[in-house]
């Protein structure tokens, strides 16, 4: 960890009811516009290429027969390729862990089976802003572009657009993650925890070691003459109050001027005494 980093904003991923209530309807949300583009796309493909449509759907076309089989073998693969894409989101969360990380990091997995959540985290481990919002979108844009590009390399574009949205909708987590640090300019470095996430901020100055001790060196003038008319102005005004300053309260200001004045004759055969005012200790 960073010199001067403070712990300025958390979020505890499964506890978090605002977080998973967001995040949830986002979801919801992804999955259903991933329905409308999938509906676009049989319907475009239909009208304009009918051969280019996966084969189990050729038939809306008039470009074959419907066949249950193929159905059925087109449903089974894309829960398959769901659940496959769920253990790769992690697997490329857990490789830019890895990158970012210094040599001999320890990035683990692991499971809240009551959310139905799995995660990678990578504990004691601070990342910075960039880092980690790229660790955070690496799965959305890297496996999704990967389900498509192979989806559509086999004939089957419908297949790919669906289970691609599918994926996305499960990344809604991470978006939220993403959405919370860009809120908040501030944060400078974040950890991945089992639990969630911790945000930091440390200052440039924090960040270096030898430009915070010159950065001290060069103010420490300007402290001492802004601290130290005020600290004069106290200790005045506590020595003018105090009783022990019997001319405060007795005499005119000419009288103490004289009074103070040890080559006054009146003051010849007056026993002496300390009459300077009394400062505070000041501590640094």
């Amino acid at each position: 960890m960073l010199t001067g980093m403070q712990k300025i904003a958390n979020i505890h991923t499964f506890e978090d009811r605002l977080f998973l209530r967001d995040i949830s309807h986002m979801s919801l949300l992804v999955y259903m516009c991933g329905l409308a583009a999938t509906a676009a796309l049989v319907v475009t493909l239909g009208a304009l290429a009918p051969q280019a449509l996966d084969p189990a759907f050729r038939w809306i076309a008039g470009a074959g027969s419907f066949s249950l089989p193929w159905l059925a073998q087109w449903l089974c693969a894309l829960g398959v390729v769901s659940l496959a894409t769920l253990l790769v989101h992690e697997v490329v969360h857990g490789l830019f862990f890895k990158l970012f990380a210094p040599a001999g990091s320890r990035v683990t997995f692991g499971a809240n089976w009551n959310m139905g959540m799995l995660y990678t985290c990578a504990e004691g481990i601070i990342y910075t802003r960039r880092q980690y919002v790229m660790t955070l979108l690496a799965p959305s844009v890297l496996v999704s572009t990967a389900i498509l590009a192979a989806a559509c390399a086999v004939g089957n574009p419908v297949f790919g657009v669906l289970a691609a949205a599918i994926h996305l909708s499960g990344c809604t987590g991470d978006w939220g993650y993403v959405h919370k640090i860009c809120q908040n300019p501030s944060i400078t470095h974040c950890e991945d925890t089992a639990w969630g996430v911790q945000f930091y901020h440390a200052s440039a100055a924090a960040s270096d070691p030898a430009d915070a001790h010159n950065d001290s060196s060069a103010n420490a003038e300007p402290a001492a003459s802004t601290t130290g008319p005020s600290s004069t102005s106290a200790s005045s005004s506590t020595t003018a109050d105090s009783p022990s300053n019997a001319y405060a309260s007795e005499e005119s200001f000419a009288a103490q001027a004289s009074a103070l004045d040890p080559h006054c004759p009146e003051n010849a055969a007056r026993p002496t005494r300390n009459t300077a005012p009394t400062h505070p200790e000041v501590r640094s």
